[in-house]
């Protein structure tokens, strides 16, 4: 089964720049499997960057979860516990203080914020000190439907719910829509 899963992710696209994947390990996460799709997801995303990312668990707090590009991500996942709040915030107050630049934030969570500052406050603190292109990617795998990011903000995607296209979305926006355009174009209609 664990040589599956990773087969399953082999065959979907790289995601390229440098990355910061945060996973919700809040107690919330405990109710249904969130928090087992969520760390099989979040381990998957981090495979595919190719190590250039990071890979971080939050709950009120922000631990550095330093995963295996080799081991299973069933094998690592099973490692993953639920506890404490959600303080949504607190990965990208920790990139900022740490002055770590990424070029997206990808984050897995069910959006329970009960502890901390907002994560849109400390994401617009980011890009005003940091790292003004970043996109952040809000996957939300809960059906509670609240958003974190106003509609109007043009970097950062909301994905409800989990599937292997979450993947491929992700990579294709990390890369531009451009680059899928020149592609499209270059395509020769018979």
């Amino acid at each position: 089964m664990r040589e599956a899963v990773d087969l399953t992710f082999d065959n979907l696209p790289d995601i390229g720049g440098r990355s910061a994947i945060f996973l919700d390990i809040s107690g919330s996460m405990n109710s249904g499997e969130y928090l087992q799709i969520g760390s099989v997801f979040a381990l998957a995303l981090y495979k595919k960057t190719a190590g250039q990312s990071l890979f971080w668990l939050f709950d009120t707090e922000v631990f550095d979860a330093k995963p295996s590009r080799r081991d299973s991500i069933l094998g690592q996942a099973e490692q993953i516990r639920a506890r404490g709040g959600t303080d949504t915030g607190a990965p990208v107050r920790r990139l900022l203080a740490e002055r770590k630049k990424v070029d997206q934030i990808i984050m897995i969570t069910d959006e329970q914020q009960n502890s901390g500052s907002p994560f849109y406050e400390a994401l617009r603190m980011y890009r005003a000190k940091v790292n003004k292109d970043v996109k952040a990617f809000i996957v939300d795998i809960a059906p509670y439907r609240n958003a974190m990011v106003p509609t109007q903000d043009d970097k950062t995607f909301y994905i409800y719910g989990w599937s292997d296209t979450v993947l491929n979305f992700i990579a294709q926006s990390a890369a531009g829509y451009g680059t899928m355009t020149e592609r499209i174009s270059a395509m020769e209609l018979q």
